[in-house]
């Protein structure tokens, strides 16, 4: 179970450093044919592969658009999964997180991370399900 655990932390780092490295055709390797994601906006809800495909494109476009320089230099925006709540049962893991991230190259944001992967039959974990929400104050 622990070697399960760190391959399923492993698996979202990949797709962290990914996504911020605005590596589409990465992350969307990672994804299940039948994936849900939610995000915080109310318009940040995609279902199927194809589907969240498109919505990850326009995202990831808006994401180095965000990138900001200070003094002619780029700021890399930082996203590196914490420690997590791992759990792994058979071919199917829970990965969740709630705490302070880094997404913009700004500052620390209070926001919380669930992630459902599944094992396919080459032993490889695919994103079935994610949740990142921003905590916003009232």
């Amino acid at each position: 179970m622990v070697g399960e655990a760190s391959e399923v932390a492993r698996a979202i780092a990949n797709v962290a450093k990914a996504y911020v490295a605005g590596e589409e055709d990465f992350v969307t390797s990672y994804l299940h044919p039948r994936v849900h994601v939610l995000g915080s906006e109310a318009d940040e809800s995609w279902r199927g592969h194809y589907d969240t495909e498109a919505g990850l494109h326009e995202e990831l476009a808006d994401l180095r658009a965000k990138r900001r320089t200070v003094g002619g230099e780029l700021v890399e925006a930082a996203l590196e999964p914490p420690e997590a709540d791992i759990k792994v049962r058979g071919d199917v893991a829970w990965w969740s997180y709630t705490g302070k991230i880094n997404l913009h190259g700004e500052s620390e944001e209070q926001s919380s991370w669930s992630v459902v992967l599944e094992r396919n039959h080459g032993g490889e974990w695919k994103v079935v399900h994610s949740h990142f929400s921003v905590h916003r104050p009232a």
